[in-house]
């Protein structure tokens, strides 16, 4: 059977952005002619520290009845799993991991509970609801298209309908810091669409607006 599956996946060919991944087909070591298995293997860098280094996904283990055709779709499965983790560990703000897929799942239990509710949205900076005053360099006080949304008990994120590039600033609040992601079109692709569809939920203008700055708000 191991030479079998390792003839099918000897033709298989995996990558994504330049990169290469191979297929590693093995027997388990626990047993004597354990299960045979499937495990993606490759070179990226660390997240944390940027070093790059061989990575494993994990092992796909095969049944001795499989048809050439599961055996195939299974490679698939495990190639599109092992990138899905790679764009978890690369989604981050401020420089932390959103959808980091090594936390315990006893802790995401923990904070299943802190669910997004518009209802309770605090719009501290923004007027009439829509709208945000700021101070630009060269036309004074402007009031512009604003949405603010929770993200959770210590953050939220802010699309303002401005240009950043034209020296406007946000004004310091106590107890806040601002992080500026910069244009909606710049962000990644996961979070540019839940930005989109939360605006498009509070009728956002996109013909007027097509490209917000977004912020991140942190509360001290």
């Amino acid at each position: 059977m191991l030479t079998k599956i390792k003839t099918i996946t000897q033709s298989i060919s995996m990558n994504v952005f330049g990169n290469s991944f191979q297929m590693r087909v093995e027997h388990d070591n626990e047993f004597e002619n354990g299960r045979v298995f499937l495990q993606v293997v490759y070179q990226a860098p660390c997240t944390k520290t940027g070093e790059t280094k061989e990575w494993h996904g994990r092992k796909w283990y095969l049944s001795k009845h499989m048809t050439d055709d599961e055996i195939v779709k299974t490679c698939y499965a495990a190639f599109k799993a092992t990138v899905e983790h790679e764009v978890m560990e690369g989604f981050k703000i401020g420089g932390v991991v959103l959808f980091n897929p090594h936390v315990d799942y006893q802790a995401l239990l923990d904070c299943s509970a802190n669910e997004v509710s518009r209802g309770k949205t605090e719009k501290a900076e923004v007027t009439d609801n829509n709208f945000l005053e700021l101070d630009h360099p060269v036309k004074g006080k402007i009031k512009v298209p604003a949405r603010q949304y929770i993200m959770n008990e210590h953050q939220q994120f802010a699309v303002i309908a401005v240009d950043f590039s034209e020296g406007i600033e946000l004004d310091g609040h106590v107890g806040f810091v601002y992080d500026c992601l910069g244009k909606l079109e710049n962000q990644q692709i996961i979070f540019n669409s839940q930005i989109v569809n939360s605006l498009m939920n509070d009728e956002w203008d996109f013909e007027k607006y097509p490209n917000p700055e977004i912020v991140i708000i942190n509360q001290l």
